[in-house]
């Protein structure tokens, strides 16, 4: 019987405010190089849209001629490395939220803040049997390649994540001692191949694609308890709020 899944919070949404936070402070340095480029990109176009009327009708001509302006003024108006990363990120979060919706009786804590901490987690999931949650941090690569365990490193393709394995487990152990069950860690890798869908850390951090991880967790071996799980979301719901910083 497919149970009803509750969701809390949006997933991506810190991470696209930081991608917004930080395209606003790149804009005025664009503004100035445009200002810059003004002059110059008028007179080019003044001159290509004038050769090109010998063959062409004028209106044509003009419109020909703003093609290479326009993808100037795109080239100096791209988003910075940072933002797009943050903006990779936010999406990431958003598909893996996807996916954890499929899962049937959870309850879904997106984008929460952690207690005691100024950061915040990805995805919380309550089993539904009310003894258990499962703390996920997604991890966005628009890289491809496979994923691999160097120690207490994430490796994806030729990019190292030192922080993601040690960052997932504090993250985890914070939302433990918040809810009072236990709290297995994940690390969602999205963009990327898991070989044979999953790693295990020797801490018992599990590594897996974004892609599946409804699969993994709905094998949880869990039996429903509406009491205990009722419990449950409601000690997270006061102890994981929506992340605001």
């Amino acid at each position: 019987m497919k149970l009803h899944t509750r969701i809390h919070g949006d997933p991506g949404a810190s991470a696209e405010r930081e991608a917004e936070r930080l395209r606003r402070l790149e804009l005025p340095a664009q503004h100035r190089r445009a200002l810059r480029w003004l002059a110059p990109l008028l007179i080019l176009w003044f001159i290509v849209a004038t050769a090109l009327s010998i063959l062409l009708p004028l209106s044509i001509a003009a419109l020909v001629a703003t093609g290479p302006l326009w993808h100037l003024l795109r080239h100096i108006y791209a988003p910075g490395p940072a933002v797009q990363r943050w903006r990779a990120g936010a999406a990431g979060e958003r598909r893996t939220a996807r996916v954890l919706r499929r899962l049937n009786g959870w309850a879904l804590f997106h984008d929460c803040s952690l207690p005691d901490s100024r950061a915040n987690a990805d995805h919380v999931a309550v089993i539904p049997d009310g003894r258990g949650a499962v703390l996920i941090n997604t991890k966005t690569t628009r890289g491809g390649g496979t994923v691999r365990l160097h120690g207490d490193t994430l490796v994806i393709g030729r990019s190292s994540y030192p922080r993601a394995v040690p960052g997932t487990l504090r993250e985890s152990q914070s939302v433990q001692r918040a809810l009072g069950v236990p709290v297995h860690p994940v690390i969602a890798v999205d963009g990327a191949d898991v070989p044979g869908g999953r790693l295990e850390h020797r801490s018992g951090l599990t590594v897996v694609p974004a892609s599946r991880l409804h699969r993994v967790l709905a094998r949880v071996p869990h039996q429903p308890d509406e009491a205990a799980f009722r419990a449950l979301v409601e000690r997270a719901a006061a102890a994981l709020p929506s992340y605001t910083g």
